[in-house]
């Protein structure tokens, strides 16, 4: 049975540690494989998000999808005086 292209190792993880069903770990693998730039960065960010109260994967895979998700890499330092 072809279960489609191969889930990273790290989602694979990720959604064994939050119980997060096959459907959306295989949705969030395929968004997470188009921004291998901030791959790191975002798996280290979704763990976090994912651990906060009432966290929803649906909402940060539509995030990631359309590019509005800010992983922690990202943000701005503090500005230092």
């Amino acid at each position: 049975v072809d279960d489609g292209p191969t889930v990273d190792p790290q989602v694979r993880d990720l959604c064994k540690q939050f119980n997060i069903e096959d459907r959306l770990m295989r949705k969030l693998n395929a968004v997470m494989m188009r921004r291998p730039e901030s791959f790191d960065e975002d798996i280290q960010t979704l763990r976090e998000r994912l651990g906060e109260p009432r966290a929803d994967v649906g909402v940060l895979i539509t995030q990631l999808d359309k590019g509005l998700f800010v992983s922690l890499g990202c943000m701005p330092k503090p500005m230092v005086e």
